[in-house]
Formats: structure tokens, C-alpha cells, sequence
């Protein structure tokens, strides 16, 4: 699966609602991690580190990674999430 799009409104939504953009990054980022572990399912670890993922390198690099990925036929990584 290659098209992000429906994770990305969910996860908007999760983000509006934590308070993204609008109060202390670092407040909205633990109402964030909660939320995709409550609500998403998440692991607590697995949650900050898709957190760091998106923070870190961004949609550019992360959408070239998930196209590779796809094309390389690689579902699950070696990270184990």
C-alpha cells in the first residue's frame, strides 16, 4: 500500500485535536502520542518513534522511502513495527 492519504486525515485530525501548531510544541506532541497510542493503536514506543520519523526527515524524504519501500516489496522493516 503506497497511498498514505487516509492515514493522513486520521492523523491530522489526531493532531488537531492534540493541538498541533497551536499551543507548546512539546505539550502537543505528548497529547499527540497519546492519542495514536489510545486511539491509533500505537505502542507508546512505536508512537515516539513515528513521531520522530515525521519531525525528523519530513514528508519529502518519508514519501521516497514509502515508494522504495513498495517497490522493494518491504512491508515490515527491520525495526519491527
Amino acid at each position: 500500500m503506497t497511498d498514505a492519504s487516509k492515514l493522513a486525515e486520521e492523523y491530522g485530525a489526531l493532531a488537531q485535536r492534540a493541538g498541533w501548531g497551536v499551543q507548546n510544541d512539546k505539550l502537543a506532541a505528548n497529547h499527540l502520542r497519546s492519542a495514536l497510542v489510545e486511539k491509533s493503536d500505537w505502542t507508546p514506543e512505536a508512537a515516539d518513534e513515528l513521531l520522530f520519523l515525521a519531525r525528523e526527515y519530513g514528508t519529502f524524504m518519508l514519501r521516497n522511502a514509502l515508494a522504495l519501500a513498495a517497490a522493494l516489496e518491504i512491508e515490515d522493516g527491520r525495526a519491527g513495527y
